[in-house]
C-alpha cells in the first residue's frame, strides 16, 4: 500500500538537505542544535544547512531559540507527528522511489540565483 506525506511536510521538505535537517533534529528530539553542529551532524556546508533552516524555521518545522549568545534549533512540537508519518511512508519502497524522484525533480528544476 502506497503511503503518502503529510502535506505540510511535502511542502516544506523540498530538497535532500532539509530532509536531514528534520531528521536530525528528529532523532534527538527536544534537543537543540546548533547551525555548526547540525552541518557536521548531516554532513553539509554551514552556509547550506543555515538556508535551509531558515526555510524550515518560517515553515514552523523547526523552532529557533537563543542559548549561549548563539542561535540554537529544534524540531517544533507540532512537526514530530509529520515527521513519523513521513518515515513511514518512506519505508514503503514505491512511496521512497516517488519522493526521491520528486525531490530530485524539485532540485532540478530550482531557479539558481544569478
Amino acid at each position: 500500500m502506497t503511503q503518502e506525506w503529510p502535506r505540510e511536510v511535502r511542502d516544506l521538505v523540498t530538497t535532500f538537505a532539509r530532509w536531514d535537517i528534520v531528521r536530525a533534529l528528529f532523532d534527538g528530539p527536544g534537543a537543540f542544535m546548533s547551525l555548526n553542529t547540525l552541518a557536521s551532524y548531516v554532513g553539509r556546508a554551514a552556509e547550506e544547512v543555515q538556508e535551509e533552516l531558515a526555510a524550515l524555521v518560517a515553515g514552523g518545522l523547526v523552532e529557533a531559540h537563543r542559548q549561549g549568545g548563539q542561535s540554537v534549533y529544534a524540531l517544533s512540537a507540532r512537526a514530530a507527528p509529520l515527521v513519523e508519518e513521513a518515515l513511514l511512508a518512506w519505508s514503503d519502497e514505491d512511496t521512497c522511489l516517488r519522493l526521491v524522484a520528486e525531490l530530485v525533480h524539485k532540485w532540478r528544476n530550482r531557479v539558481q540565483p544569478p
